[in-house]
């Protein structure tokens, strides 16, 4: 995922808006967080985002219900 992810092409400015908020962390910090558009492949900053980087790397990736949320928030943003 580091190799493949390097993000340096820009995306065309279009009103899609976000639909996803993706956090990359590691076990005791956040990495980085970013809006994405999957259906326009962009990032926060215009930045394209092929969709395949996210089929990619399903089984890498974890869907949190509300109750997860929260607890992700205590733990990344409270401290």
């Amino acid at each position: 995922m580091k190799k493949q992810w390097m993000f340096n092409e820009k995306a065309d400015i279009m009103p899609c808006g976000y639909g996803y908020e993706l956090y990359l962390v590691n076990e005791s910090k956040m990495i980085k967080n970013v809006a994405i558009n999957i259906d326009c492949e962009y990032m926060s900053g215009w930045i394209k985002f092929p969709k395949e980087f996210l089929t990619d790397h399903k089984k890498s990736f974890k869907k949190m219900t509300d109750e997860d949320k929260v607890e992700f928030q205590k733990k990344y943003f409270e401290n």
